[in-house]
């Protein structure tokens, strides 16, 4: 999970069209569809929202971070919609059919919060939620945001997946951290800057970003 800019994107036009009450979901028109991914896109690329896998069309749902079916007032509302994965045992699909009762204002929005204030992505791929810099409520809602979409379950696939991204980047360069470390603080800040913009949109990059950023 990363910060993602809604600023980058604008609201499409055609969700003006339509009105909770009036319409549903399922009103929309396929054009209409490729238009808010056309918008998705500027604002995450073609990354899960939450986990950060690659998604495409055919794997992909529009995501309402407040449910449509518990929120239909949000239904029609850009700042609620987000890219999704077609998972079953995590992210959107997982939060509203498999997780229990939850409280969406008690989960981390990744458009309106930064994730990295509220998790450490490791390289063994797993999530923990930070300790020191969080105030009781924070550290709750990191908690129950990774437990609603099932981010960081100890059998799950996703701590695979990210951990394997580690590994094949690291494998291409297995010097680098040992080479960093003889480096001074100018030159390691400037290689882990470039680094993270190559990386911006690779799948599951952000243990990766979170490894650089921890050697300047």
């Amino acid at each position: 999970m990363r910060h993602l800019d809604r600023s980058k994107a604008n609201p499409p036009a055609c969700l003006s069209c339509y009105r909770h009450g009036l319409n549903n979901w399922n009103d929309l028109k396929a054009e209409e569809r490729v238009q808010i991914w056309d918008e998705l896109a500027k604002v995450q690329g073609e990354l899960c929202a939450y986990c950060e896998s690659r998604i495409s069309e055919g794997s992909r749902h529009i995501e309402h971070f407040r449910d449509k079916h518990r929120h239909p007032i949000l239904t029609f509302t850009w700042d609620n919609l987000l890219g999704c994965c077609m998972s079953t045992d995590s992210c959107g699909h997982y939060k509203d059919s498999t997780a229990d009762e939850y409280d969406p204002t008690q989960l981390i929005d990744p458009t309106l919060d930064d994730p990295d204030r509220f998790f450490n992505f490791r390289t063994d791929g797993t999530i923990t939620v930070r300790v020191d810099e969080l105030t009781v409520a924070q550290h709750s809602r990191a908690t129950e945001t990774l437990r609603v979409l099932n981010l960081d379950d100890i059998r799950g696939r996703l701590r695979k997946c990210r951990k394997t991204a580690v590994d094949i980047y690291l494998g291409t360069y297995p010097d680098m951290l040992s080479e960093l470390q003889a480096c001074d603080e100018a030159s390691r800040r400037d290689f882990a800057e470039h680094e993270i913009s190559c990386i911006e949109n690779d799948p599951y990059s952000t243990p990766i970003r979170h490894l650089l950023k921890s050697c300047i």
